[in-house]
C-alpha cells in the first residue's frame, strides 16, 4: 500500500500495526517499527487535510534506539 496509485498511508501504517500485533521476532519487529516511524513522519501519500505524525514518529524512533544495540544501522539511521 506504499507504491502505485492505490497508496495509502493509512493502510500501509495499519497492515503494519497488524505486523507487529502478530509478535514478529527482534528482528522483524526492528525494520516494522523503523518503517512505521518513516511513514509517520512523512507528509507523502497522506490525504488531503492530513499531516505527518512526528510526535509518533519520534516515540518509535525512541522506542528503536531504546532497544536495540547502538552497532545495528536501523538505530543509526533513527
Amino acid at each position: 500500500y506504499t507504491l502505485g496509485p492505490e497508496a495509502s498511508q493509512k493502510k500501509a501504517l495499519s497492515l503494519y500495526q497488524s505486523a507487529l500485533a502478530a509478535d514478529p521476532d527482534k528482528k522483524q519487529r526492528l525494520h516494522i517499527l523503523y518503517r512505521m516511524a518513516q511513514l509517520n513522519g512523512s507528509a507523502y501519500q497522506l490525504e488531503k487535510g492530513e499531516k505527518p505524525d512526528f510526535q509518533k514518529a519520534i516515540k518509535l524512533y525512541k522506542e528503536i534506539i531504546n532497544s536495540y544495540p547502538e552497532d545495528e544501522p536501523l538505530v543509526y539511521k533513527a
